[in-house]
């Protein structure tokens, strides 16, 4: 026990040892681009969900799972309310901590530069990701108006009818997860290129973030489409805002990634295996 707590001691130091120099800034003309293009796509959320129509009765009974494509088909058959609540129980938790890294991050580290303009670049960053991810999730429910999966099934009652079960399309669950988990682990990658925890904080936090999509279909409430939609937008957004930000003369280094997809049949359907490995 003495050894972990003087583990768990040691390890920010170890960290901030470990650093190179802060690899962000500001640059003004890219973030008036960025807060424009998030303001619009909130615009336009704003705009149509006042014409937006919810989910009736008349449209829930002329669902049919035959429909419903193979890929995706699967889902209809699944509902789990325990496994949802545990999901959107996730999503909070999730940004709690992408909040709590962003300030570790923004002060554990040894470039010169003053703590207070690092968290303040640290936190226009998370909050550029945040705006542009959550627009593009808000907009696309409001224009797809998709049907969540367990609305196809008639063992389900009553919580078909629910208004906002036209909402399937894309998965704002995932999508925020995922974005938080590639945000962090890109930030920590580019902050401390040299730490052996790298590979670590990528496993950890992408693995949540695929138990709680898994939830999401697990549970009827999205499609495996839904979800690998809003995982790719979250972690594009995770990975490129930081990006988009690297000083011109921070040279980054590269994690590498090698993995496979392939299809696996299920009792009710296709469903998709992913194998994923970072070095």
């Amino acid at each position: 026990m003495k050894k972990f707590i003087l583990l768990l001691l040691l390890l920010p130091s170890y960290i901030y040892a470990q650093e190179v120099k802060f690899p962000y800034e500001t640059i003004k003309k890219q973030e008036i681009y960025i807060y424009g293009a998030a303001g619009t796509l909130w615009g336009s959320y704003l705009l149509g969900n006042q014409w937006k129509n919810s989910l009736n009765e008349e449209d829930v009974k002329l669902l049919r799972i035959s429909d419903v494509n193979k890929i995706d088909r699967f889902a209809c058959y699944n509902y789990n309310t325990s496994l949802n609540n545990t999901r959107e129980l996730l999503e909070p938790i999730s940004t709690v901590l992408a909040i709590g890294g962003t300030f570790a991050m923004s002060y554990l580290n040894d470039y010169k530069e003053d703590n207070t303009s690092k968290l303040i670049v640290m936190s226009n960053m998370y909050i550029q990701g945040l705006l542009l991810t959550t627009g593009i999730v808000q907009s696309a429910k409001t224009y797809i108006n998709r049907a969540r999966p367990f609305t196809y099934n008639k063992e389900v009652g009553n919580a078909r009818m629910n208004s906002d079960n036209n909402e399937s399309f894309m998965s704002g669950n995932a999508s925020l997860m995922f974005y938080n988990s590639v945000f962090i682990a890109k930030t920590f990658s580019d902050i401390y290129p040299n730490s052996k925890y790298r590979k670590w904080v990528w496993a950890g936090t992408l693995a949540i973030s695929c138990t709680s999509a898994y939830m999401s279909v697990q549970s009827g409430h999205h499609f495996l489409t839904d979800v690998l939609t809003g995982a790719a937008v979250g972690s594009l957004i995770g990975y490129f805002i930081p990006v988009m930000h690297y000083k011109k003369d921070f040279k980054y280094k590269k994690t590498k990634f090698t993995g496979s997809i392939s299809p696996l049949l299920l009792n009710k359907g296709l469903g998709m295996n992913l194998v994923l490995n970072l070095h």
